[in-house]
């Protein structure tokens, strides 16, 4: 299962929750329904301050098969967000590169090794600079989701 587009607001005091799920495109729309009601009541149960949650249900393609061509590029995507990490002294490392795709974009995700003493203030920084510049070098990525790790 796939979440995107996660966004949540406050309103009036209260949590108002919206995300899109992607589930099997073959569900049927009662199983799929009832997968996302369940998914929205765990929501609410286990964070009371969350007074609602919106899904947006899609299909996620169920192939799986990526041609050749597919994976040259993740591979040169890949190689630039690494030629990009080099800019940044305190990146130590760049690992758990995942290139996804949906129909219409491209996403990327990973983990960067920072200092252990690095505010946070400069450790978002330094992630958003590096999603910045990447996304220069690769204007195709849609979405780039950095994880800041030990």
């Amino acid at each position: 299962m796939n979440v995107h587009e996660l966004s949540v607001q406050s309103h009036h005091g209260r949590l108002r929750v919206e995300q899109h799920v992607e589930l099997d495109e073959h569900m049927p729309l009662l199983k799929a329904h009832e997968f996302v009601t369940a998914m929205e009541a765990e929501i609410l149960r286990e964070t009371p301050e969350i007074d609602s949650v919106l899904t947006h249900i899609e299909s996620e393609p169920a192939t799986i098969e990526q041609p050749e061509e597919m994976v040259e590029v993740d591979r040169k995507i890949e190689h630039a967000l690494r030629k990009t990490a080099r800019m940044f002294a305190e990146i130590k490392d760049v690992h758990e590169i995942v290139v996804g795709r949906t129909v219409d974009h491209i996403s990327l995700t990973c983990h960067c090794t920072l200092p252990d003493e690095l505010p946070m203030l400069r450790v978002h920084e330094v992630i958003t600079a590096l999603e910045d510049r990447f996304k220069l070098e690769c204007p195709e990525v849609y979405r780039v989701t950095i994880h800041p790790s030990l």
